[in-house]
């Protein structure tokens, strides 16, 4: 780091000359000659000042940055690091100073960009080197770490939410169909946790379990409880597509009383097609179980099975995310009247903002076609399901992250009964191992 220091010092003498003010050139070279000394509390100050003259200097951002980096304040230190990279896309010095910091927190492949984009844009050999020396240690990693991957998540969340017109919905089960017209708080608590191993460098096969459980204020018949274990594969292939397939067994009860059993089987096929593009194509076969109770006494109408074909393409890149795709699915029930098509467009951007903030924005067109006249109309039903949703989330660690949300659901029927709209305003803690 020494060499680096010094090289930075000389790299960006000539703009400490060229500022525009003479506070800015004084701070800015204390601060540097403070660094390059490792007398990091002096350099701190200096930069600081600097920053307070002149808060989108590049170099100045930099400085601070590798010193904070320096002194263990890790969330300030990718702050400044990443404005620097923003105000100098191309620097090598700046993906240099990034791809240090993710390596050091065992960010290995996100570090490994950082070092491509330096052999790519740097022109000073001492430069190069340094980032080619990483990457062929991160290379070493690869085949050295392979045995020790981590095969297990755990996600675990709680909160609140209020919504403005309760109607039963789990954590992505099967929807019932009650609409209570009534606002209320419940509590939520979701559980997702996977354990999927190698069996060979390519294939992974292993088991998982979702359980999700909401708690009304006052609605108690519209409380939720849902067991989702499953079996999950993955085919991870070099140079064609990855292949997935997963089984979800569900068992949900809507106020204390069975709701439905149900069994889904869901191959998928991701393409990879480089510069951040990918396509995922998806089936999933869907049977459905329902059973009767005193809330919904007609329920097993509504047996029957789904099918589900949908295509996604998907684009990231470092930060930022995006996608966008279309589903067709097909409801085949025991009484007609609940048999329809679908046609669905889903659509979504992620962001990784400044402080450890994530912006999470999605909509959803879903159109639906009934097939028979519906009792007591002389129409089949028609139905625009319309969704919008915004979120953030906030890391307090690198496991745990609180999050606030809203979420606009709206369905337009020819049915009067089947008519709603809704808000749902959400905050939760969420911990991820």
């Amino acid at each position: 780091m020494i060499a680096i220091l010094l090289v930075i010092f000389y790299v960006f003498l000539p703009s400490i000359t060229n500022a525009e003010s003479p506070k800015f050139d004084l701070y800015l070279t204390k601060g540097v000659l403070a660094l390059e000394a490792k007398d990091y509390p002096a350099a701190v100050e200096n930069l600081k000042e600097a920053l307070k003259e002149d808060p989108d200097n590049y170099t100045a951002n930099l400085c601070y940055g590798i010193t904070l980096c320096e002194t263990g304040r890790e969330t300030e230190c990718e702050i400044y690091l990443k404005k620097a990279l923003k105000l100098e896309p191309l620097s090598p010095r700046a993906n240099l100073e990034l791809g240090i910091f993710y390596f050091k927190k065992g960010l290995y492949e996100e570090s490994n960009d950082y070092f491509e984009t330096v052999r790519k844009t740097s022109t000073d050999i001492d430069i190069t080197r340094i980032a080619d020396n990483y990457i062929r240690i991160i290379e070493e990693k690869r085949k050295t770490l392979a045995p020790l991957k981590k095969y297990w998540s755990i996600n675990l969340t709680t909160g609140m939410q209020y919504d403005s017109n309760v109607i039963l919905q789990n954590s992505g089960g099967t929807l019932p169909e009650g609409i209570s017209r009534k606002s209320d708080w419940r509590g939520v608590v979701y559980f997702d946790g996977r354990y999927i191993p190698s069996v060979t460098p390519n294939l992974m096969i292993g088991p998982s379990y979702s359980f999700y459980q909401s708690i009304h204020s006052k609605l108690h018949d519209f409380n939720v409880q849902q067991h989702l274990p499953g079996l999950n594969i993955k085919y991870y292939s070099k140079k064609g597509p990855d292949i997935s397939f997963e089984y979800r067994f569900e068992y949900t009860t809507v106020g204390g009383d069975e709701y439905v059993y149900s069994n889904s089987f869901s191959p998928m096929i991701n393409f990879k097609e480089g510069n951040g593009f990918s396509t995922l194509l998806t089936y999933r076969y869907h049977i459905k179980d329902f059973k009767n109770s005193d809330l919904f006494k007609e329920n097993t109408e509504r047996d029957g099975f789904n099918h589900l074909l949908g295509i996604t393409q998907f684009y990231n890149v470092r930060n930022f995310s995006i996608y966008a795709g279309y589903t067709f699915d097909s409801d085949n029930t025991d009484k007609k009247y609940w048999s329809y098509q679908g046609h669905s467009i889903d659509a979504g951007v992620n962001a990784k903002l400044l402080y450890g903030v994530e912006l999470s924005l999605t909509g959803k067109y879903y159109k639906k076609y009934y097939r028979k006249d519906f009792p007591g109309e002389d129409r089949k039903r028609k139905e625009l399901n319309i969704i919008y949703s915004l979120e953030l989330a906030k890391n307090l660690t690198n496991n745990i992250n609180v999050i606030i949300g809203w979420l606009y659901d709206a369905t337009y029927s020819n049915i009067k009964v089947f008519d709603y709209r809704r808000n749902i305003t959400t905050i939760l803690l969420q911990v991820v191992l």
